[in-house]
């Protein structure tokens, strides 16, 4: 019975490794999108605003001057309109909340319930428990983004610190 409960009790600390990794991933991924929300976003603002008061200025050629710029305009807010990293930011962001929601909870259960169940009913509520953790870890991991490879490698090494 007890190599039963070890494996179910592995099982456990297996999905509380890979929800916490998973979180680490997400998170990391959000940074990079939230830059270039920021980097897209800010010169299309300053350059509109100089582009207005651009046309509307006696110097001369300003009306080339000013469509050049509302060019640019319209180049990084095309791309900024075509990537959406706001979404893609926040998709991460929600994605890594969850997980690391699973992993509070599947934490807990490790370190206090896990650790008492010894016998065989025991075995089996674990196991009805660790299989509810696991479905949630699988529901995540089917409706998540996916991270990328540098995303992935930041969240291995903040894994192999829990």
């Amino acid at each position: 019975m007890s190599s039963i409960i070890d494996g179910i009790r592995s099982e456990a600390r297996r999905i509380e490794v890979e929800s916490y990794r998973s979180a680490q991933g997400h998170f990391a991924a959000q940074g990079p999108w939230i830059n270039l929300n920021y980097a897209l976003g800010v010169p299309s603002a300053v350059l509109a605003a100089v582009a207005g008061a651009t046309a509307f200025s006696k110097i001369n050629h300003s009306d080339i001057v000013a469509g050049t710029i509302s060019m640019t305009v319209a180049i990084l807010t095309a791309v900024s309109t075509v990537l959406d990293p706001n979404k893609k930011a926040s998709a991460h962001t929600n994605a890594g909340k969850a997980y690391r929601a699973l992993y509070n909870e599947i934490r807990m259960f490790n370190h206090s319930e896990a650790m008492i169940l010894t016998d065989t009913n025991s075995a089996q509520e674990l196991r009805k428990r660790v299989d509810v953790f696991l479905a949630r870890l699988n529901e995540l991991d089917a409706s998540s983004p996916p991270t990328p490879k540098r995303a992935n490698r930041i969240a291995n090494i903040k894994a192999k610190n829990i």
